[in-house]
């Protein structure tokens, strides 16, 4: 069975942005839910070890399961030890690094990989070690039914109201049907996949799925700022159960940590008739990455505030111990200048 990782531990973002982030009046604690592409100025780099583990996704569909890490860091040891070699010493793993990833600080130190200290890095604690940077939560080796999360806003969703007015769309930094403005910060490729909890775990064909999240300043179009409707839209999955939004990182309010809401429809015309969704939920992101995001990009000045005094809902700080890990999408970097957020959903097509 494959395994989705779910999160890069060891992923740290530098956020480079010229721009001067929009001051708004502040987010009213709603969820909104019921701009130009960014310019070449703003990006962002990810140290080359996230880049290492991005290039494991052999099958190229944006999901690195356990056994292509395995495959991944067997090729790697190769690479660096060559056939006959059992250990390797600090200044080799260094060069390799250098060679490699073009930084010779691209990897933990090598004293981290040498569990027994004993001077040298034998394959096992090169594989220990770098498996340590991923975290496997508890919902790898045995899918859960995605949690969802209670209605507060009841009647027809937005989605309904707008599918057919230019909401089914792939690129949502912009407003649409008639409304201008274009959604500042980080570039985020986000590529959800919707599987039956079923035994046989079949791809979800044809479903549609509504995304909406705040902007960098933690605002939500519409409701926040009637000006616009950018940072929303209807995709439908693929044969394989795929679906993909070009957005940028979401921005945070007071009262939850960074999150990205959908909703799951069996179909487009159950979506455009108001029937209710199958799921509404949040997708949720590493606590580091958001940190990092919020700290580097002056987009994100009044996000990085409001996530300081988290209270009502933190982070999640323990993948393992977190029931809420199930929803953390693996965010690494696809490029030198935009994340990448994968994750699986499972549910109950059934109901």
């Amino acid at each position: 069975m494959k395994v989705t990782v779910l999160m890069i531990a060891g992923l740290s973002l530098v956020v480079a942005c010229t721009s001067s982030p929009r001051k708004g009046p502040g987010a009213s604690g709603r969820d909104g839910g019921d701009l130009a592409r960014p310019t070449r100025s703003q990006g962002l780099s990810a140290p080359p070890v996230a880049l290492l583990f991005v290039s494991m996704d052999s099958n190229h569909d944006h999901f690195v399961s356990r056994e292509e890490v395995d495959n991944g860091i067997d090729l790697e040891w190769r690479a660096l030890a060559g056939p006959d070699r059992v250990h390797q010493s600090a200044v080799q793993m260094s060069n390799w690094a250098a060679e490699t990833l073009g930084d010779l600080n691209a990897l933990p130190s090598p004293i981290a990989f040498d569990s027994n200290l004993d001077g040298t890095i034998t394959a096992s604690e090169f594989r220990i070690r770098l498996i340590d940077i991923f975290v496997f939560p508890p919902a790898a080796n045995k899918p859960e039914a995605y949690p969802k999360e209670p209605v507060f806003q009841p009647g027809p969703s937005l989605a309904s109201l707008w599918a057919s007015a230019g909401l089914i769309r792939t690129d949502i930094t912009r407003g649409f049907n008639g409304l201008s403005g274009a959604a500042d910060g980080a570039p985020l490729d986000l590529h959800l996949r919707l599987q039956s909890l079923s035994t046989d775990q079949q791809p979800l064909s044809r479903y549609a799925v509504y995304v909406w999240h705040a902007d960098a300043a933690g605002e939500y179009s519409v409701f926040n700022r009637p000006d616009t409707n950018y940072l929303r839209g209807i995709g439908i999955t693929d044969q394989r159960g795929r679906v993909n939004f070009r957005t940028v990182y979401p921005g945070t309010y007071r009262g939850r940590p960074p999150h990205i809401h959908f909703e799951v429809y069996r179909s487009l015309d159950t979506l455009g008739l108001g029937v209710a969704p199958l799921i509404r939920s949040s997708i949720l992101f590493p606590e580091m990455v958001s940190r990092s995001v919020y700290t580097r990009n002056p987009a994100y000045a009044d996000s990085l505030d409001k996530y300081a005094a988290l209270r009502f809902q933190l982070p999640v700080l323990n993948p393992t111990g977190d029931k809420r890990a199930v929803q953390l999408a693996s965010t690494s970097a696809s490029s030198n200048s935009t994340l990448r957020a994968s994750l699986d959903i499972f549910i109950n097509a059934e109901e």
